[in-house]
């Protein structure tokens, strides 16, 4: 009776610690694919930033040459009115110089939101990146190994072994 009780202790701390590797194996394969997965999601965002970056350089050049159309303009409406109407040379320079202070002003604004909305993309790419990684598992997982198992079967089947009247013939008896 007490070699089938500790044949049934060493039988199932084997099957526990198959089952614990089994587990530890499932559980890591899982969190390998998560970090795919995250790893993957980060790659995307990281993609959706970029084209945000090229559309705030292409809009910025575009409002650009457009304010410079717009000052090239405004100097040939002067320069016309004033030949038309014979308005002295002071008045004229004064006039060309509030368009080009004006225009200086503007490409500095425009240049202003286009660091801004530069500065807006790295800070969101950087939130993505701290995301990303804490997001990503690292945990470890305690596999038994082989040996571990049959030292704990072995130590449960003598306990059961023991603990069911077995004796293994250590005394004077």
């Amino acid at each position: 009776m007490a070699v089938a009780t500790a044949v049934v202790a060493v039988v199932g701390a084997i099957a526990q610690g198959i089952k614990a590797q089994n587990v530890a194996e499932a559980n890591e394969k899982q969190q390998k694919l998560n970090n795919a997965a995250v790893s993957k999601a980060t790659l995307d965002s990281y993609d959706d930033l970029s084209a945000s970056e090229r559309d705030v350089l292409e809009d910025t050049a575009l409002q650009g040459i457009d304010q410079q159309k717009q000052a090239m303009q405004a100097e040939g409406q002067i320069n016309v009115l004033a030949g038309a109407s014979g308005t002295a040379g002071g008045s004229v320079s004064s006039m060309l110089s509030d368009v080009k202070q004006t225009k200086g002003k503007n490409l500095s604004t425009i240049q202003g939101n286009r660091t801004t909305e530069l500065d807006n993309i790295k800070t969101q790419a950087e939130q993505i990146r701290q995301g990303g990684a804490g997001r990503m598992g690292n945990r470890t997982f305690d596999k038994p190994s082989t040996g571990m198992i049959l030292a704990n079967s072995a130590m449960a089947g003598a306990s059961a072994y023991a603990g069911a009247g077995g004796s293994f013939g250590v005394g004077g008896d």
